[in-house]
């Protein structure tokens, strides 16, 4: 609980005996759960107006944080059905989400939670920060034109093609705002440079 409400926190680990005269637990709490019922009790008190506030107007989606954490957490009823919205493929507007779980409170607060955990990708699709962290790592590790397209080993010349308007649709230097700090537009067209030259190399063997 302390954790959660801290504002930022500072670790710092030095070495030291491993006993540190706590009691082993037999049988652990999942770091999920201890996060998700951490988060539960700290936004019970909250009114109905900040946590709405707290999950946004925006559609959002799942994001990778929010799938590792929601993987196998315990989860109530009304938050099994925000769960299996947010893991379509579209995203999902907040109202949409309390909605299908009638409209109930608990489920403002899950979706709040993730929102306040970073767990959840507000404007899907425009700010792809994560994919384009992962596609620079490929570019500089050599990565095959076809796996720099994720477009199959096999991929054709039209199969590249959708792959380059695919990725060019989250990663285009517009995509992600004119307010958005130099190094991302600067990582954003050396990426999009990189895909129109694996899409070429993918259409000229298949030629």
């Amino acid at each position: 609980m302390r954790v959660c409400r801290a504002g930022g926190l500072d670790y710092r680990f030095t070495p030291g005996d491993a006993s540190v005269g706590v009691a082993w637990l037999r049988e652990p709490e999942a770091a999920e759960d201890l996060v998700l019922d951490s988060m539960r009790e700290l936004l019970l008190s909250w009114p109905l107006a900040r946590l709405a506030r707290a999950a946004g107007g925006h559609p959002v989606r799942l994001g990778a944080i929010g799938r590792l954490l929601l993987e196998r957490a315990r989860l109530w009823p009304e938050e099994l059905v925000v769960r299996t919205l947010l893991r379509r493929d579209e995203a999902s507007d907040v109202r949409e989400l309390v909605a299908a779980a009638r409209g109930s409170q608990r489920a403002l607060r899950f979706v709040a939670l993730l929102a306040l955990l970073g767990a959840l990708d507000r404007d899907p699709g425009r700010r792809s920060y994560g994919l384009l962290v992962r596609k620079r790592r490929q570019l500089r590790s050599q990565a095959a034109p076809h796996d720099l397209l994720e477009a199959g080993a096999d991929a054709s010349a039209a199969d590249a093609r959708r792959a380059l308007h695919r990725l060019a649709g989250q990663l285009h230097p517009d995509r992600f705002g004119a307010h958005a700090p130099a190094g991302v537009i600067d990582a954003s067209r050396e990426v999009m440079d990189a895909l129109a030259v694996a899409e070429r190399r993918v259409r000229q063997r298949r030629a």
